[in-house]
């Protein structure tokens, strides 16, 4: 059953999930399928994307999910041949590589994010269109600097530090990559403003990962939400906080020396509140603590499982 009510999307459609053996791209997946929906999911080698098949069969049953390789999503026609009966679009693939080199990562990532809007163009039945974007393409974190950020705001200055001149080196990796979200998610609202398509396009911010699946789907099916910049961001935080929840998980476990801490980020995120009202909506209490978020991302390791 979909959390949603009079969702755009009814149970039973079929989703495609880019990128759907990553982190989020897979948590993405299992709301989805969770909810009654059809998933179909992309990933440049299936050979290692073997396991998410056999997890959602084990889970779902089989003719739920499916995974189609795609090596290349910057390949002109890459997609053009994958979005008969799909209903809806969640762009959640990435290039995680870290290489400094701009043109090797932002070009391919934009292209691809074009590729993927012109082929869901000419796809009638596609309703809606979810792009998973990045906090780092509104603004850098800035601990102890407060920053006012809303659906306006873009991250001009990592776009500038990824395309310096050379030489690119390995410290450039992160700037690349935060432009790349940054360049990516603009270029689709250009194109967005440009073209007036029949689907609606919703991006998306990295939180905890479940309640950033939730806010996809919430983006891919609720009716309240039209072409608008969700801001997933919970509260700020530090390593050390991070540290400090885990030393509260398992007071009998012995840690390394203590992390330095660390200034709060103290900006103003206008858009927050409508992110948690739509977990909200989910029926979510709201945001996923840290202490929680923690326990989900440990347990296995401290049980010792596999």
């Amino acid at each position: 059953m979909s959390p949603i009510s009079n969702p755009v999307l009814l149970p039973g459609s079929r989703v495609l999930v880019t990128g759907v053996s990553g982190f989020l791209g897979s948590h993405i997946a299992d709301q989805l399928l969770a909810g009654g929906y059809l998933v179909t999911g992309t990933t440049r080698d299936a050979s290692k994307a073997a396991w998410v098949q056999r997890l959602f069969d084990s889970k779902y049953g089989e003719r739920k999910f499916e995974i189609v390789e795609v090596p290349d999503i910057g390949f002109a026609g890459a997609f053009d041949k994958l979005l008969d009966g799909i209903s809806g679009i969640v762009h959640a693939a990435s290039d995680l590589t870290m290489d400094p080199n701009p043109e090797k990562v932002i070009t391919p990532m934009v292209t691809g994010v074009l590729n993927m809007l012109n082929a869901a163009a000419q796809q009638p039945s596609i309703k809606r269109f979810v792009l998973t974007s990045s906090c780092t393409a509104a603004a850098s974190q800035k601990p102890g600097v407060g920053q006012t950020i809303d659906a306006n705001t873009w991250n001009d200055e990592v776009s500038r530090e990824a395309w310096a001149p050379p030489p690119y080196g390995p410290e450039r990796g992160f700037a690349v990559y935060a432009a790349s979200k940054m360049e990516m998610e603009r270029e689709a609202w250009k194109w967005h403003a440009e073209h007036k398509p029949h689907f609606v396009l919703n991006t998306d911010f990295f939180v905890d990962v479940q309640d950033s699946a939730r806010l996809h789907f919430a983006a891919l099916t609720h009716p309240g939400v039209q072409s608008e910049r969700i801001f997933a961001y919970s509260a700020p935080f530090t390593w050390r906080g991070v540290q400090r929840a885990v030393q509260r998980l398992y007071p009998d476990k012995s840690f390394p020396r203590d992390i330095e801490e660390a200034e709060l980020d103290t900006s103003v995120i206008v858009p927050a509140p409508r992110a948690e009202a739509l977990l909200k909506d989910m029926g979510r209490p709201g945001w996923t603590i840290l202490d929680e978020t923690a326990r989900m991302n440990t347990e296995d390791l401290a049980s010792g499982a596999d």
